[in-house]
């Protein structure tokens, strides 16, 4: 998945209206539940407690979503920006809000000369709440939009 976000001096997600936006490539995502044993589930191990494993080869991954939904308790994204070199864990929530309130373009931006491509309907429009996802081979990209509370 690929979005548009406001990033901060930290590359984390930030509110700054659109005028720090910027790519991030989203790869994976760790989610969070409480009392998370039920069949197929085990624990990592040892070395880290609190880590449960659902085997994708031995479950049925649809028929777990029902069970596993109501006991989510957080969504981390594994995700990289442009310039950064590292991957970082943000907060679904934060990145979802920071996509959510891209308006406008950065004023100095605006008046530096450079010519952006920027959505025919404005920022808001094109860009606040959509991402691009990516599939396989058949389907070559979707832009979705996220909604409100989608991430």
């Amino acid at each position: 998945m690929v979005g548009r976000y406001d990033a901060d001096r930290n590359y984390e997600p930030c509110l700054k209206r659109g005028q720090k936006a910027h790519w991030a490539v989203v790869t994976g995502a760790l989610l969070g539940f409480q009392d998370p044993m039920l069949p197929g589930v085990r624990p990592a191990g040892e070395h880290a407690p609190g880590l449960f494993i659902l085997p994708s080869s031995q479950v049925n991954v649809e028929e777990m979503l029902p069970l596993l939904l109501p006991r989510l308790r957080g969504t981390l994204l594994l995700a990289k920006q442009g310039k950064s070199r590292r991957f970082r864990l943000w907060e679904s929530s934060r990145l979802a809000a920071s996509n959510a309130q891209l308006q406008e373009l950065d004023p100095c931006r605006r008046s530096d000369g450079t010519q952006y491509v920027l959505p025919v309907r404005g920022m808001a429009a094109g860009l606040a709440g959509k991402v691009l996802l990516f599939l396989p081979p058949a389907k070559k990209f979707n832009a979705i939009d996220l909604g409100p509370s989608a991430l």
